[in-house]
């Protein structure tokens, strides 16, 4: 016995001593291997049991109970008294469990007490190997049972597996290489998996079979095949001359071989094929022929021949069951069928028959693509979305599509896209490119991204077609009702970055799709209003392709965008460079206008003098002929810079050259206004020059003249007045200040048309006064709340001090007192009370006549 102990000793010694290195490389990984065999456990997930029902059901408590108790004291028995821990009954204990499918128990015994011991130097190299094995069969067939597959269990699965192959080189069963094989399937490594069961003996064939199986259905029904074409052929014939190989695995075969080249488009030799197979099966009244005479039915069908598919789809229908997939795959056959002839409500009803009866398989995909055809063809497009909408969803759960491609399901989906817009429904058509970019989840293809941007843009456009547009072909959003502008806006933004993001995906491969899409996002911004990236997108356009014929247009929208920003030296610096490089260009004419504009704006010296010139040059350089937009521009341009200048008489000639060489701005209120402006302005210089001392010819004719101002600049700012008031539609910021400022200068001008004529035309001049008091109530209800009510209040006492209607003058006062009373402080310091120091002074007159009648009480 002794002899027999120190034998031991020697042998165990000698284990130890040759499996030093080993346990040197695995006591590190010891704490992460027990980890690693809990943590995969958690990824199986053990339904909860079904609450006891009753008394009948208590017996089985007690049981339970023991039963646990039993196993707990037995699992620890074999470590806390025996001699030495029985890895070999312990690991037999896991084995008899997974065989009886009790894989959470085997997955306990694995974790508790094993995993705490297995690599003890107790441990030897076959008992850990075995463990290692049992741990890979334990959580694969777990999986398998769940219906689970996790990518972290397969690939400790993998790990398990071969880690007791080439480290404690222990030998895999037949059927534990073929669960390894289906495991790196699962992990997409088909090379590898291929590789395990090509060492099987002649004998596994079968298991061979199984594995073949798999690599051609995820090859044929995934959007990314597990071989190529040339690899999955071989297989497929390695898998017909099987000697295993029964007659319905060959049907299958000849069946994958047909999908192959249907798929292809050799619909021909698909034929060809097929005819000689189903003339060499056993019976043509078969379940295998139904399955072949579909596959028949749907060649020729490919190939226009709707007769001879609806003949073989009908022989298939009677030789096939109903729960058949091949069944299902003809009934969608027949639904194609009717739909190509026109007969779309029956399609339908066959397309919803099979998407209900076959739900979450391939038949069931094709037949919700049927039907989203279907609904689409007869504009029920909501109906139509909500059946595209299931095929996407399938997509995403992973179910099976049989031969329905992603590609395919785009296609279908393209279709109605392209219809809807080539029919300018662009609202239905963006929600087909919605569908599309979802259903390539979050790796878009470049194609989608582009319809989207598409669709965006269409719809922006569509909203605003019958805008007017400004002389740079944008959109004139002036006379856009809010929500209108809103949601063109946000079209065009989103348009925007669609198109900057399929830039950056086609940059490397098609430089000229991405430089149109840089374009229309650029552009798309600009109408956005998002002017700084609007400035970006140009810029860069303009840096990285300066050789395109865009590139010059694309300098003056960035000269435009920074015109816009108030930034006038960079947008000046630009328009200078597209004159001078390309002075004859369309987009040079362009830029005389906006030019001496920014020149103008610019702060620089010489400013209006260059201004000025730019603008000659096109009124008197023969650039332009006079009809031409570029001319109207320059003509109205300088007369406004003649106006803000104060050169009243020169801006006066341009502007109404302007009305008169263009009728269409007749009624445009901001020329009106500027014209009107210059009419009084001139008015005021002319009441200046009349101060001095003049001879009396040419005093007469200054009065003659100024009174002719007024009159002019009256009856325009009415014009104004009333077109803006009247207008039916929403008014711009400026529109909204020019009224205010016509309802107030109209009264002005008739207030110095009667203060010119007193003594001289009496009773004009209480007309005129008459009126600016008319004129200046008007102005004062309709700006009640504005701090430029008191100017109006202010002269209605003015006008009645001068009409000497003192009652009525005493009665304003108070109004006018009281209404600057109620303003802040602030109002004097900003333009919001446009009150002038002649207005101040006039009051100031009126005020101290009337508080001297006061005090000497005239009635």
């Amino acid at each position: 016995m002794a002899k027999d102990d120190t034998k031991k000793k020697d042998d165990d010694a000698e284990t130890k001593d040759g499996e030093s290195t080993t346990e040197e490389q695995a006591g590190e990984a010891k704490e992460s291997l027990i980890a690693k065999l809990k943590a995969k456990v958690s990824g199986v997930k053990v339904p909860s049991p079904e609450p006891l029902r009753g008394p009948r059901d208590l017996w089985q408590v007690p049981v339970l109970v023991l039963g646990v108790l039993m196993l707990f004291v037995g699992a620890r028995m074999w470590v806390v008294e025996a001699p030495g821990p029985d890895f070999a009954g312990a690991l037999d204990s896991v084995a008899e469990a997974i065989t009886s499918q009790e894989y959470e128990r085997a997955i306990e015994i694995l974790n508790d007490p094993l995993a705490e011991y297995i690599l003890s130097e107790d441990a030897t190299t076959s008992e850990r190997g075995r463990y290692d094995l049992l741990s890979a069969d334990a959580l694969y067939y777990a999986q398998k049972s769940r219906d689970i597959s996790l990518t972290d269990n397969h690939e400790r699965i993998v790990e398990y597996y071969r880690e007791a192959r080439e480290r404690y080189l222990t030998d895999l069963t037949a059927r534990q290489s073929v669960n390894l094989a289906h495991t790196l399937l699962a992990l997409k490594r088909a090379d590898e998996a291929l590789g395990e069961i090509r060492t099987l003996g002649g004998e596994y064939s079968q298991l061979r079979f199984e594995v073949y199986q798999e690599v051609v259905n995820q090859s044929l029904e995934a959007d990314e095949p597990l071989v190529d074409e040339k690899r999955l052929t071989q297989i497929l014939n390695e898998m017909r001359d099987e000697s295993v190989a029964t007659p319905e695995d060959r049907v299958w075969v000849v069946i994958q071989q047909t999908r192959m080249r249907l798929r292809g488009g050799y619909v021909e030799q698909a034929i060809e094929r097929l005819l000689p197979e189903i003339q060499a099966l056993p019976s043509r009244q078969s379940e295998a022929a139904g399955r072949l005479f579909v596959l028949l039915a749907s060649a020729y069908f490919e190939l226009g021949l709707t007769e001879a598919a609806k003949d073989h789809v009908a022989r298939s229908s009677g030789l096939l069951p109903t729960s058949d997939p091949s069944f299902a795959q003809g009934e969608v056959l027949q639904a194609r069928i009717l739909q190509v002839e026109g007969q779309a409500e029956e399609a339908r009803d066959r397309f919803a028959g099979v998407a209900t009866r076959f739900p979450q398989s391939g038949a069931g995909a094709a037949a919700w693509l049927g039907l989203g055809e279907i609904e689409a063809e007869l504009a029920h497009y909501r109906d139509s979305l909500d059946a595209y909408l299931q095929v996407i969803s399938s997509v995403e759960r992973g179910d099976q599509m049989g031969d329905l491609g992603r590609e395919g399901i785009e296609g279908s989906m393209l279709k109605q896209y392209t219809r809807l817009s080539l029919e300018g429904d662009h609202e239905n058509a963006l929600r087909y490119a919605e569908l599309i970019l979802r259903l390539h989840g979050t790796d878009p293809s470049a194609t989608s991204v582009l319809r989207m941007a598409e669709a965006h843009r269409a719809l922006a456009e569509q909203l605003l077609k019958d805008v007017p547009k400004t002389a740079d072909g944008l959109p004139d959003f002036s006379g856009v009702d809010p929500v209108t502008m809103e949601e063109a806006r946000s079209h065009s933004y989103k348009s925007a970055q669609a198109y900057r993001q399929h830039a950056r995906m086609v940059a490397l491969a098609d430089a000229e799709a991405s430089g149109t899409s840089l374009w229309f996002s650029a552009d798309g911004y600009d109408r956005a209003g998002e002017d700084i990236e609007a400035r970006k997108g140009f810029a860069e356009y303009v840096q990285t392709r300066p050789d395109d014929p865009r590139a010059i247009q694309a300098r003056y929208r960035l000269a435009r965008v920074n015109q816009s920003r108030g930034e006038y030296p960079a947008a000046v610096e630009l328009f200078e460079e597209i004159l001078s490089l390309e002075p004859t260009s369309v987009w040079a004419y362009r830029s005389y206008v906006p030019l001496s504009q920014c020149m103008m704006l610019s702060g620089a010296d010489n400013a209006v003098d260059s201004a000025e010139t730019k603008l000659l040059e096109v009124l008197e350089g023969g650039l332009f002929e006079p009809d031409a937009v570029e001319f109207k521009a320059a003509l109205i341009e300088l007369g406004l810079l003649y106006r803000r200048v104060e050169r009243y008489p020169e801006a006066i000639e341009h502007l109404s050259s302007a009305l008169t060489r263009f009728p269409e701005l007749e009624d445009d209120p901001q020329l009106l206004f500027a014209l009107s402006d210059a009419n009084r302005g001139s008015a005021t210089q002319i009441a200046e020059t009349l101060r001095a001392t003049l001879p009396r010819s040419e005093k007469l004719r200054l009065a003659k003249l100024r009174k002719e101002r007024l009159i002019e600049a009256l009856g325009m700012y009415d014009r104004v007045a009333q077109a803006l008031e009247e207008g039916g539609r929403r008014r711009t910021d400026l529109e909204k200040l020019i009224q205010r400022n016509a309802m107030f200068y109209r009264g002005d001008c008739a207030y110095d048309l009667g203060r010119s004529l007193q003594g001289q035309e009496s009773e004009t001049a209480v007309a005129y006064f008459n009126d600016a008091i008319r004129y200046y109530d008007a102005a004062a209800q309709r700006f009640s709340d504005d701090a430029s009510s008191l100017v109006a209040m202010v002269q209605i006492v003015n006008c009645h001090a001068a009409l000497e209607n003192w009652r009525e003058a005493k009665t304003a006062q108070v109004r006018a007192r009281s209404r600057l009373k109620e303003l802040p402080r602030e109002a004097f310091e900003t333009a919001e009370l446009p009150m002038s120091r002649a207005h101040w002074e006039e009051w100031l007159e009126s005020t101290i006549a009337l508080e001297k009648r006061a005090s000497v009480q005239v009635p």
